[in-house]
């Protein structure tokens, strides 16, 4: 297995099924972002050395031309009406890649474009969401 030819992924063919399920059934527009095409670096922790430090759009994103986040960022803030994350699950957790992507873009929840949602539980049918201007 190698970049070029990776390990065939059961979380992606289960996306790709949703994906064309929402294309057909109900004139969905899409887009699949595979984050282990992308170059992303590593979150720093701005966060827990200053507040203030931890930006939107992510320093390092800004700083460093290589860093493939403004894809994530692009594709989530500017394009989606709505987001679907697939990863495999590894003895109870998701992927590395999974949270090489979710540490970077914890900035976006204080984007205005974005609602923050907290659940109780993975199939908690008690949601809330708050719209923040």
């Amino acid at each position: 297995m190698s970049r070029q030819f990776p390990r065939p992924s059961t979380s992606e063919t289960l996306l790709e099924h949703g994906l064309e399920y929402a294309k057909t059934k109900h004139s969905a527009e899409t887009k699949l972002i595979r984050v282990r095409d992308l170059t992303i670096r590593h979150c720093e922790g701005y966060y827990s050395r200053a507040l203030k430090g931890c930006t939107w759009p992510c320093n390092i994103t800004k700083q460093d031309p290589t860093d493939e986040m403004k894809v994530i960022y692009d594709g989530v803030v500017d394009w989606a009406d709505a987001v679907i994350v697939a990863t495999p699950l590894r003895w109870g957790n998701a992927s590395a890649l999974y949270y090489e992507m979710v540490q970077p873009a914890a900035k976006m929840e204080s984007n205005t474009l974005l609602a923050r949602c907290s659940c109780s539980g993975l199939n908690s049918d008690s949601c809330s969401v708050d719209f923040r201007s």
